[in-house]
């Protein structure tokens, strides 16, 4: 075997690792921006939703809409930050190993980020941001609703207070699980040595 034939084996070996690079780096890309749509759509709905019901007595019922549609899109922005840590982390554990030099993009990006102080405060931005965009607003919703529910000014059928008794405590519940989510979804994400 030549040392042409040779040099283009070894390419021709290295293709497949980086078309596979490139196109995680795409599905990577794809998913950050599918996070950044569902964030600003979590605030314009809420926003919405909030206006709607707070321009007429009687309305705050429907912000009991928000703690469950937080914690639908809560549920799709987790997704997708797990789907880019696992694509991150096979770009790392695999694909970089098996191009000579490694593909470096993840390792520089972890190391980048790996002074303990800027870790720790970008970590803190995450949290409050994520926090604030989702539980928090339904935890708003369901606090703005709750006199309304519990303590109505009108008086209503025991079958319709009931309903809005239930609708609330789902929404309390939503919230507690998108908070949860998010939690867990933030400790998952934190460096661990090896990886």
């Amino acid at each position: 075997m030549s040392t042409a034939e040779s040099e283009h084996g070894q390419r021709q070996a290295h293709d497949g690792p980086l078309a596979e690079f490139v196109a995680l780096r795409q599905e990577i890309d794809r998913r950050s921006n599918m996070q950044h749509n569902l964030f600003a759509l979590q605030l314009t709905a809420s926003a919405v939703i909030f206006s709607f019901a707070l321009s007429r007595i009687g309305r705050s019922g429907f912000l009991l809409i928000i703690p469950v549609s937080t914690f639908m899109l809560c549920a799709r922005y987790v997704d997708q930050m797990y789907g880019i840590q696992n694509a991150g982390r096979y770009i790392r554990q695999v694909l970089d190993s098996r191009v000579p030099g490694g593909l470096g993009w993840e390792g520089w990006i972890r190391a980048k980020g790996d002074s303990r102080k800027a870790a720790q405060f970008s970590q803190a931005r995450r949290v409050v941001a994520l926090i604030v965009t989702f539980p928090a607003i339904a935890v708003g919703a369901l606090a703005w609703s709750a006199p309304n529910v519990f303590w109505p000014v009108h008086r209503l059928a025991a079958d319709a207070r009931s309903a809005l008794i239930v609708t609330w405590v789902l929404g309390l519940a939503a919230t507690i699980g998108a908070t949860q989510m998010i939690w867990r979804a933030l400790r998952l994400a934190r460096p661990q040595s090896g990886n």
